[in-house]
C-alpha cells in the first residue's frame, strides 16, 4: 500500500504527505446482519470506500458485539457478504466500536487484512475515479462525486443513520495540494534500515553534527523508526529505473549500461521499466554523483566530503538524511561534517511561505525596491533558531536603512582619510580608545557567532555596533569635531585675510577681538584658537565675548554670526594706508568704468568672439568685488 496522488498519478512517500485540517463528517451507516433482524452501526469519514469493504471488525473484548463474531454482515448497496472478525486494533472508545475493513484503501485496514487474509478490492482508477469494482452506477465517477451520490442512495434505502460534523486531518500531496488516497500498487522499495543504522552510528560519533541541537533528536527518531522507502515514481520525468523486464522468462536484469539481452535467458525481448526514481533518491546522490562518481576524479577527491551544508529544517529527511545514508553506502564517508538547518520564512499568519500557497514574498520586485543587501540582512537578522520566522516588509525596509547607514558612514570616512597614516597611535583620546575597544569586542563576538552558526546573533551584534555605537556616537562626535574645525579654520582665514588686505607686516603682533552670540562657538574658540593661530600669524592677545566695542581704525571680518575686530592703530600708518587704498580704489574704478563702457557697446558684444566677451564680463565681476572690499576697508580706517 502506498500514498497515491490521483492528480499527479504517482506514488509518494510519507514525507511528501502533509496533514491538513478540514471540516469533514462522520457518516454513520447501518450494516445488516445476514439472516437476522440485527444490524451493526459503522462510522466512516470516507463513505465511498465502503464499496471496497471486505470485512467488519470488532474488538474481541467488546461485550456489545461479541455475539456477532463469526457471523456475516451485508454490505449496503452492493450486497457483498462481509465476515465479522475480531481484532485488537479496533478502539473500544472511539466511534461506534465497529470498524469497516477496506484493505485496499486504508493502511490500518491493510494490516488487518494481512492478519486475517482478507480479499483486497480496489475500487479506484489511478486518476481517482471509481472502477468496475465499485458497481455499475458509480463506475467512472470522481471519488468525491461518488461520495455525494452514495450518501443519497444510503439515505433513500434507509442505511444512513446520521451525519455528524467531524473536523480532522487529511493527507495532502505537498506538491499539488490534492488529497492523497491509500492505494494498492506494485512499487520498487529500498530497504534503508541498514543505511539508517550506519547513519545513526556516524551521528553518535560526531562525524556529522546537526544545528540547532534539537534537530539531532528529530534525526535520531526518524532514523530509528525508518520504514522501507518506495523509490519508484509514476512520472514522465526523472531518472528512469535501471531495470529491464524480460517478456520471455519474466526475469529482471539490473544494469548501469543498457543491456541487449536478458541476464537470465539471453532473450532479446526485454524492455526497460517505465517508472522513474524518486527525485529525492537522485538528489541524495548529489554530493558525489555531480563530481564524476563512480570514477575517482580530482573533483571528487577535493570536494568530498565538504564541511557545511546549509538548508531548511523541513528537508532534513527528504534530502539531508538521504545524502548521509547514500554517501556512507557509496563513498563510505558522510558527505558533510555540519548541517545547519535554518528556519522557514512564514507569512503574517505564521504559515510557511510557498509558491503553491501564493503567500510568498516575490524576491525580484522586493530586491528592486529595497536592494539585495537589505533583503539579505533582513533574512539573517531574523534568522533566530526557531522553526519559522516572520519576515515582514518593514524588516526589509529596516535592512535598507541599515545599508544606507553603512554607505553614508563609509562616504563620510573616505572623505576624511586623505592624510590618514597607518600605524598604532598612542595619543588617542578617551572616546577613540572606547570605539577601538568596542570594535575589537564586536569582531570577537561576530567571529564566535559565525563559528557557532548563530547568524542572527552575529547580525544583531553588527547592527548594534555600527548603528548605535559607531554612527550614533563616534561619527556624530567626529562630525561635531569637524562643524568645530571648520569654525576655527574660518576664523583664522578671516584674520589672515584682514592682515593681507590691510597690509599688516607679518612680524606685527595684532590684538584680536571676537564677538559671538553663540556660547558653544565662544567656548570652542577660547579652548582652541590660541593653539592653532600662531602657525598663521602673530598676535598680542585675543578676547572673546558676546559683545565687543568696535575700536577706531579697526579691520572687520564677519564669519556667519561671528564678528572679528583687529585694531590697526599703532600697527600700520593709518593715513598712509588710507592713501594706498584710495589710489587702488581710483585705479579700480577707472578700469571698471572702461570695462562697463565696453560691455555696454552693442557692436562689441555682437561682433567680438564669445570668449572675449565672457572674459570682459568676468573681469567686471572681479573689479566690482574688489571695489566693495576697498570701500569697506577705507570705511573701517575712518
Amino acid at each position: 500500500m502506498v500514498n497515491w496522488c490521483p492528480n499527479c498519478q504517482t506514488a509518494v512517500s510519507d514525507l511528501e504527505v502533509e496533514p491538513v485540517e478540514i471540516d469533514g463528517n462522520f457518516y454513520h451507516i447501518k450494516y445488516p446482519i445476514k439472516d437476522s433482524e440485527e444490524s451493526v452501526e459503522i462510522a466512516t469519514t470516507r463513505p465511498e470506500t465502503m464499496l471496497g469493504d471486505t470485512a467488519v471488525a470488532i474488538h474481541p473484548e467488546d461485550t456489545r458485539y461479541q455475539h456477532l463474531i463469526g457471523k456475516t454482515a451485508v454490505l449496503p448497496i452492493l450486497g457483498r457478504e462481509l465476515p465479522i472478525i475480531a481484532d485488537e486494533y479496533v478502539d473500544l472508545e472511539f466511534g461506534t466500536g465497529a470498524l469497516k475493513v477496506t484493505p485496499a484503501h486504508d493502511p490500518n485496514d491493510y494490516e488487518i487484512g494481512q492478519r486475517h487474509e482478507l480479499e483486497q478490492v480496489n475500487i479506484l482508477n489511478p486518476d481517482g475515479s471509481l472502477n468496475e469494482n465499485a458497481g455499475t452506477k458509480y463506475q467512472g465517477m470522481d471519488r468525491f462525486e461518488c461520495r455525494k451520490a452514495l450518501v443519497e442512495d444510503l439515505r433513500e434505502q434507509g442505511h444512513l443513520i446520521q451525519i455528524v460534523p467531524h473536523p480532522h486531518a487529511v493527507g495532502h500531496h505537498d506538491r499539488c495540494n490534492q488529497i492523497i488516497e491509500p492505494y494498492i500498487s506494485p512499487q520498487w522499495y529500498l530497504n534503508v534500515k541498514p543505511l539508517a543504522e550506519r547513519s545513526l552510528e556516524a551521528a553518535r560519533r560526531g562525524d556529522v553534527v546537526f544545528l540547532p541541537e534539537r534537530e539531532t533528536k528529530r534525526f535520531y527518531q526518524w532514523m530509528e523508526n525508518i520504514e522501507p522507502w518506495p523509490i519508484s515514481r509514476q512520472r514522465w520525468w526523472g531518472h528512469q529505473l535501471p531495470i529491464w523486464h524480460c517478456d520471455a522468462c519474466e526475469g529482471l536484469t539490473v544494469a548501469v549500461t543498457p543491456p541487449s539481452q536478458c541476464a537470465h535467458c539471453n532473450s532479446e525481448k526485454i524492455r526497460q521499466d517505465e517508472e522513474v526514481l524518486d527525485t529525492w533518491f537522485s538528489s541524495g546522490l548529489w554530493p558525489f554523483s555531480t563530481m564524476g562518481w563512480p570514477d575517482e576524479t580530482e573533483a571528487l577527491k577535493t570536494f568530498y566530503p565538504t564541511s557545511v551544508l546549509v538548508t531548511g529544517w523541513d528537508i532534513l529527511f527528504f534530502w539531508v538524511a538521504r545524502m548521509i545514508m547514500l554517501g556512507l553506502q557509496c563513498m563510505d564517508e558522510v558527505p558533510f561534517q555540519y548541517v545547519y538547518l535554518h528556519a522557514l520564512v512564514a507569512d503574517e499568519h505564521g504559515q510557511k511561505q510557498s509558491k503553491s500557497k501564493g503567500n510568498a514574498i516575490d524576491p525580484v520586485p522586493t530586491i528592486h525596491q529595497y536592494g539585495a543587501d537589505a533583503f539579505r540582512f533582513a533574512l539573517v537578522f531574523s534568522a533566530a533558531p526557531n522553526p519559522y520566522i516572520a519576515l515582514a516588509e518593514s524588516q526589509i525596509e529596516a535592512g535598507k536603512r541599515f545599508a544606507n547607514k553603512i554607505w553614508n558612514a563609509s562616504r563620510l570616512l573616505l572623505m576624511n582619510l586623505d592624510d590618514f597614516q597607518h600605524g598604532q597611535p598612542t595619543d588617542l583620546i578617551l572616546c577613540d580608545q572606547w570605539i577601538r575597544s568596542r570594535f575589537n569586542a564586536t569582531v570577537e563576538t561576530v567571529t564566535t557567532c559565525l563559528e557557532e552558526f548563530r547568524f542572527s546573533d552575529a547580525a544583531h551584534a553588527l547592527y548594534e555596533f555600527l548603528w548605535h555605537e559607531f554612527c550614533d556616537w563616534q561619527l556624530k562626535r567626529m562630525r561635531r569635531w569637524k562643524k568645530a574645525m571648520q569654525t576655527i579654520m574660518d576664523v583664522i582665514d578671516g584674520i589672515r585675510s584682514v592682515r593681507g588686505e590691510m597690509n599688516v607686516p607679518p612680524s606685527s603682533e595684532v590684538e584680536i577681538r571676537i564677538q559671538t552670540p553663540n556660547p558653544e562657538t565662544a567656548e570652542l574658540l577660547t579652548k582652541h584658537l590660541e593653539e592653532y593661530l600662531p602657525a598663521f600669524g602673530r598676535f598680542s592677545q585675543i578676547s572673546i565675548a558676546e559683545h565687543q566695542e568696535k575700536p577706531d581704525a579697526a579691520a572687520v571680518a564677519v564669519i556667519n554670526d561671528t564678528v572679528i575686530y583687529i585694531p590697526l592703530a599703532g600697527i600700520i600708518d593709518i593715513e598712509k594706508e588710507k592713501d594706498r587704498l584710495q589710489k587702488r580704489l581710483d585705479k579700480v574704478l577707472k578700469e571698471l568704468t572702461g570695462t562697463q563702457k565696453t560691455l555696454d557697446n552693442p557692436k562689441f558684444v555682437d561682433r567680438a568672439p564669445e570668449a572675449v566677451v565672457e572674459q570682459k564680463r568676468t573681469r567686471l565681476a572681479v573689479l566690482e568685488s574688489e571695489q566693495e572690499k576697498l570701500v569697506a576697508n577705507l570705511e573701517m580706517l575712518g
